[in-house]
């Protein structure tokens, strides 16, 4: 079985590009390093989306080990990273 797709919110987006363009400006390999986080997020996500603790309904989250930002998701579809 395939495991379920995630679909970033514009305003996921958004928050991601502004974060990454803001570590970027303190240093280019956070930047990178932040891209690289956020795409293994998404990834474990992907994979087992129930793994992760629910903070309110059928929202759940995850906080990034490197940097301080929660990724919270809902119904397969990440919301807020």
């Amino acid at each position: 079985m395939t495991p379920p797709s995630v679909r970033l919110l514009p305003e996921a987006v958004e928050d991601l590009l502004e974060t990454q363009r803001w570590y970027g400006r303190l240093e280019p390999v956070l930047a990178r390093d932040f891209a690289e986080a956020v795409a293994a997020a998404v990834e474990r996500i992907r994979r087992d989306p129930r793994s992760f603790p629910v903070i309110h309904g059928q929202t759940r989250m995850l906080v990034l080990r490197r940097f301080p930002m929660p990724c919270t998701s809902e119904s397969r579809a990440l919301k807020s990273c």
